[in-house]
């Protein structure tokens, strides 16, 4: 949200004030259609084009339950409380919604008792279920009407503190003004709250009893002389009361703070003062020290007021005819990237305007702030602008004393609750409504659409335009705006930081994985051995951007209990993260934990838990069962050299090599280099009737066959030790099958130059040099061994 600054150019645009002309109805020439909607009382009654695509949010002020509705009318989702709303709620990305609750009535908790009480901050989720909430009651204090969710999560909550009379007296109150004595000033707490144990922290506080001038009482410490109220627009006017005769409320409620926003950029609050038609402009930078001093921040003016519009005469430097508000609601920053952006939009109910009543909503331009937040004020006279940037005065039919709101909408447009009827419209910057929609829900049931609303019955001025559907304000919120959906894994792959992109380029042609890694399938080939030697890397892909760290995962085996990382990385693009090995894993059956269900576990960015757990018993992707908070629990195997992914390294393995010697084969290059060659003969004999830890298995192939002594005769066994050549007689007079000895010795000799290697090499594989064509000689003596299953007891020479 950028710094607001004065247009020049909208000065021709401001709107001059007018008085709403009276709208009379034609019964003649109308066709049956238009009858009907002019007997239609409640819901959709129009929704033409040039709407605002997205949802409404509501909360009606009569009824327990907080509804969604769509564009055309329809409920997109509704959340129930055990209270009435106190007064509003406010819908979360992740399909929650944060609601401000009257557990004793809005009338009060016996203590404090004024208008909007609320006190209990509770948070449901889209399925309805409570899952946390934050009491800000008790005989000194009551949050009521409205609070703001800001960016970091936390809540600035509005709050009534009470203060006796012989407090108020003390502080310089006179006491010939009407009312009790004792008083409920206003003040802003900011809670931090605590989703997983409940309840919240109080991060910081701005009280208007700290921030005070008067003129009555020369002995007190905010006595500034007898003009101090107009030399210190900053401060607060202890006797300023608004006149009960034409709209003011009860004096005790002296204040009467019924709106609150939070601009980011400049790190400032705006609040709503019904009884002073004001809105002003507080420094949020400061410490709560600061905010208790007339000093401190980035604006060095502590908790002291920035800003104030709307009544000059709450401080001394206007008459009745400067006075712009009229018992105001909802004062709006408008956000970056929306018309207007910048300007301040408020709800300005009008009771008690001079002449005829009548609801406007306005738009203001602030004076530019400076590099500091400071707003320019001329001595001797009153806050900027002296005209709107826009107004919409409202037909006399949505006249809307108390309660009510308007927000602009990214297509220009502004969303205007006329409260008092529970009419919600949305109107163009000419005036011309393109949408209209009155809340049919109340406690005592919901409206038919041409039933009639009843009123409240509750006395004048003020309450006795009240209906029965009544509604503090509706929230417009964008198409998108809210994610119930938890994340999901929707792959497992495994890789190395030693693999070849030749290698990892098979892999995706193959369709067996990415550039990543190898996708571990799921379902019944999920536990499928894995045959490489130099896995260390864990690539998990996941079904929307998240927020994951490295700790969220754990690797364990049956042969090492935990392995450790060397690194992590995470790339939001491809949703990807990347957790590298400190060591390959070697000969283990390995379970990943991936973190779904604690504090700190993954998220998406809206704060979803990761739905980790399997719809099924096979690990069949995506993962989840629909419900968010799930851990992942994932288990494959490794066990180098075993090609045919049996569980154990035989000669069934030499085979597989056979079938692919010399080609890119990615599910027998266990070294991922690229091609099937020597050193896939190499690895068969250094795990040569190795078996996953628990397998049984052994030389024939296959899991649980039983494990078979290696026979290595002695003149294979002491090339092998000396790394002396292996001649062709020696060779020939041992075996092949089951003898690690002879394999080893070809797997060193290979390489060499001298010709004893070379007829050693030629003895295996029937040829001059290793080629294509040595694949059958190796295949044949493979499937001799398979047949005989022990083994093999013949000459190697083919």
């Amino acid at each position: 949200m950028r710094t607001p600054r004065l247009r020049s150019s909208h000065a021709g645009r401001a709107t001059a004030r007018r008085r709403a002309p009276l709208r009379t109805r034609r019964l003649f020439g109308e066709t049956l259609e238009d009858r009907r909607m002019l007997a239609q009382t409640t819901g959709l009654f129009f929704n033409n084009p040039g709407t605002e695509p997205g949802y409404v949010l509501f909360s009606p002020n009569t009824a327990t339950t907080t509804y969604l509705i769509g564009r055309d009318g329809g409920v997109v989702n509704q959340w129930q409380s055990a209270y009435s709303p106190g007064l509003l709620g406010y819908l979360l990305p992740d399909g929650s919604i944060i609601r401000d609750a009257a557990p004793h009535g809005q009338g009060g908790n016996g203590s404090i008792n004024a208008a909007g009480a609320g006190g209990l901050l509770e948070r449901i989720d889209w399925n309805g279920t409570k899952t946390w909430q934050f009491a800000y009651d008790s005989p000194t204090y009551l949050a009521h009407h409205d609070f703001k969710i800001m960016p970091n999560g936390n809540i600035l909550l509005i709050a009534w503190e009470l203060k006796s009379e012989a407090q108020a007296t003390l502080a310089g109150r006179d006491p010939n003004l009407p009312g009790p004595g004792y008083l409920y000033p206003d003040s802003i707490v900011e809670v931090q709250p605590d989703y997983v144990n409940g309840g919240g922290t109080i991060v910081w506080e701005w009280h208007i009893w700290d921030h005070l001038v008067q003129q009555f009482d020369a002995t007190k410490s905010n006595w500034y002389g007898p003009t101090g109220v107009a030399d210190h627009p900053e401060l607060i006017n202890l006797n300023y009361v608004s006149d009960p005769a034409n709209g003011g409320g009860a004096p005790e409620d002296w204040t009467h703070a019924n709106g609150i926003d939070y601009n980011a950029d400049l790190d400032q609050i705006v609040l709503s003062s019904r009884e002073f038609s004001e809105f002003w402009i507080i420094d949020h930078s400061t410490t709560t020290a600061q905010a208790a001093s007339h000093t401190g921040g980035r604006s060095g003016r502590g908790g002291d007021l920035l800003y104030r519009w709307g009544n000059p005469q709450a401080y001394n430097r206007g008459t009745a005819n400067d006075r712009m508000l009229y018992f105001q609601h909802d004062p709006q920053w408008i956000p970056d990237g929306v018309p207007g952006a910048g300007d301040i939009t408020v709800f300005n109910n009008g009771f008690g305007r001079p002449g005829t009543d009548y609801t406007s909503v306005e738009e203001i331009t602030t004076p530019t702030p400076d590099a500091n937040g400071n707003y320019p004020l001329t001595a001797g006279q009153a806050y900027g602008p002296a005209t709107t940037t826009w107004t919409y005065n409202a037909p006399l039919e949505n006249f809307s004393p108390i309660i009510s709101g308007a927000q602009r909408l990214p297509n220009g447009n502004t969303l205007v609750d006329f409260g008092v009827n529970g009419t919600f419209i949305e109107v163009t910057q000419d005036g011309t409504q393109v949408w209209k929609y009155v809340n049919p829900y109340t406690g005592g049931g919901t409206l038919g659409p041409m039933d009639p609303i009843p009123s409240l019955n509750l006395p004048p001025p003020l309450l006795s335009s009240l209906r029965t559907n009544f509604t503090f304000q509706a929230i417009q919120y964008p198409l998108g705006y809210f994610d119930v959906v938890a994340p999901r894994v929707t792959s497992v792959q495994v890789g190395s930081t030693q693999w070849r992109n030749a290698f990892r380029n098979q892999l995706t042609a193959a369709n067996l994985g990415s550039a990543d890694g190898y996708e571990v399938p799921g379902g019944a080939n999920q536990l499928k051995t894995l045959p490489w030697s130099n896995l260390n890397q864990i690539v998990i892909q996941f079904s929307e951007d998240v927020s994951v760290q490295a700790e969220d995962l754990v690797v364990q085996g049956a042969n090492v209990p935990l392995y450790d990382f060397s690194s992590f990385s995470y790339d939001a693009e491809n949703r990807t993260g990347i957790w590298t090995l400190a060591a390959p894993i070697d000969r283990d059956n390995v379970t990943l934990h991936l973190d779904g269900a604690s504090a700190a576990g993954v998220r998406d960015l809206v704060g979803n838990l990761l739905d980790g757990e399997w719809t099924s018993g096979l690990t069949n992707y995506p993962s989840g069962n629909g419900t968010k908070g799930g851990n992942l629990d994932f288990q494959f195997r490794v066990l180098p050299g075993d090609f045919n992914q049996d569980s154990s390294v035989n000669i069934s393995d030499i085979q597989q090599i056979a079938l692919s010697w010399l080609q890119g084969d990615p599910l027998h290059d266990g070294n991922g280099d690229g091609l099937v060659d020597i050193s896939e003969i190499q690895l068969v004999a250094a795990k040569w009737l190795t078996a996953l830890p628990g397998s049984g298995a052994g030389v024939g192939g296959g899991a649980g066959a039983a494990a078979a002594p290696l026979a290595i005769e002695p003149v294979v066994a002491a090339s092998v030790a000396t790394r002396s050549p292996v001649t062709a007689e020696a060779t020939a007079s041992s075996t092949i099958a089951g003898d690690k000895g002879t394999l080893s010795g070809i797997a060193a000799g290979h390489g060499r130059s001298d010709a004893a290697h070379h007829r050693a090499l030629d003895a295996l594989f029937a040829g001059d040099d290793l080629d294509g064509s040595d694949h059958g000689v190796v295949a044949a003596l493979s499937a001799a061994q398979l047949r005989r299953g022990r083994p093999a007891s013949r000459s190697v020479r083919g």
